[in-house]
């Protein structure tokens, strides 16, 4: 017997300026994002892909302001085997 499992990891940016959030704006535009996994090394299989689910902050911020930005990074699913 096997489940499903999805793994999903939330992150938040705390008090982040115009010129950060035009860098991170790039995490929701972009067609592929992948997270680094490896250790030491720089392969293709040290690289995962996942997808960004949250809502895209305004792109603009009041000058002279900060604005927090929340993501969730969802992983691929992958099954697991239970024993009986």
């Amino acid at each position: 017997m096997g489940y499903k499992n999805e793994r999903a990891l939330n992150l938040v940016a705390e008090s982040v300026t115009q010129d950060e959030l035009e860098i991170l704006n790039d995490i929701y535009t972009s067609p592929n994002v992948f997270v680094y996994i490896g250790i030491n090394t720089d392969t293709i299989q040290d690289w995962l892909q996942v997808t960004i689910e949250s809502r895209k902050p305004s792109s603009k911020i009041k000058k002279g302001n900060v604005t927090d930005v929340e993501l969730s990074v969802v992983f691929p699913e992958w099954y697991s085997i239970g024993l009986l």
